[in-house]
């Protein structure tokens, strides 16, 4: 039975007090709430731009994944002042919660919080057109900016009201322009090139954003091996980043900000590969392989497998 003891912690200046964290959720494996919880905490750098400023839809199992679980789309009443919402819809109107912290996220998991599913901007919108109460006109191709549904209501919602329409050409805009926000990651940015001392140096790219951002500013990361525990690298601000001596054996990231008038947001790239010396023999980490028919006349081909080591690797084959 899990214990009903509430623990205080302290983050981002807000507290949350995580109950039941012994309780099993996932009992094949041993899983538990606190495991769960622990999980998020540790990746909300990399999860929190991902979610930030978009409706959250949580996916709940408050007795353990065995007992069943539901999504929960609307803002509660007891949710701390500091947990942020957003509201739109059409006919339905619903005020959903905004993880844009790493405190909001660990809240949301302590909630039983499972799985975060956010509601994404593009062509994910719906626009419906009724008449007398009657849905006439469907599309789920739209780009409204927001994903959402918006309904346009001709007429009156009751049949037992008469109402006669003669119409030509009906043009529909937005009553006001949208309102501006602060720039919003779609696609995480990336590294490329080799993770070497003394190779050429490394290159972000800003990834994909929303929001028509102005400027970007960069800040490289050096972390442990599997890209946790970063910390920054003192005057490492620019696009590129030369590896050196003190970065090996670890691994990098880059965390790019983009700026506009409205804000500033920042993204995180995945980790590279660990670093290796300027001459480091190569290592085989996955076997090569053969692919084809092992049949008289048929051709097999070889693959290289996967290997670190200095770049760039030659192979030959016997």
């Amino acid at each position: 039975m899990a214990s009903s003891k509430k623990t205080p912690i302290q983050l981002g200046g807000h507290t949350i007090e995580l109950s039941s964290q012994d309780r099993v959720v996932f009992p094949d494996s041993g899983i538990t709430k606190g495991d769960i919880v622990g999980y998020y905490k540790d990746i909300a750098e990399v999860m929190v731009p991902e979610l930030r400023g978009r409706a959250l839809s949580i996916e709940r199992y408050t007795k353990g994944i065995d007992a069943g679980g539901f999504f929960q789309k609307h803002w509660q009443k007891h949710y701390p002042t500091w947990i942020d919402s957003v509201t739109f819809g059409g006919k339905t109107v619903v005020k959903y919660p905004i993880c844009d912290s790493q405190a909001a996220l660990v809240y949301f998991a302590n909630q039983g919080g499972i799985a975060m599913h956010v509601i994404t901007n593009g062509t994910a919108s719906t626009v419906q057109v009724s008449l007398n109460g009657t849905q006439i006109f469907s599309s789920a191709a739209q780009s409204l900016g927001t994903a959402g549904v918006s309904t346009i209501q001709i007429g009156n919602d009751t049949a037992a009201q008469a109402f006669t329409i003669v119409a030509d050409t009906i043009d529909v805009q937005n009553a006001a322009p949208a309102t501006p926000t602060a720039p919003v990651n779609t696609v995480k940015p990336t590294i490329s090139g080799a993770a070497q001392v003394n190779a050429p140096p490394l290159t972000a790219s800003n990834g994909t954003w929303s929001g028509s951002p102005t400027s970007f500013t960069y800040q490289w990361r050096r972390c442990d091996t599997a890209g946790a525990n970063c910390l920054d690298i003192t005057g490492q601000t620019a696009q590129t980043h030369t590896v050196t001596t003190d970065d090996q054996g670890a691994t990098l990231r880059v965390v790019v900000t983009a700026r506009n008038a409205v804000g500033a947001t920042p993204a995180t790239s995945d980790a590279t590969a660990v670093v290796v010396s300027a001459s480091t023999p190569p290592t085989n980490t996955a076997p090569p392989t053969i692919t084809g028919t092992a049949q008289v006349g048929q051709t097999l081909t070889a693959g290289t497998g996967d290997w670190t080591g200095s770049q760039p690797i030659a192979f030959t084959y016997q």
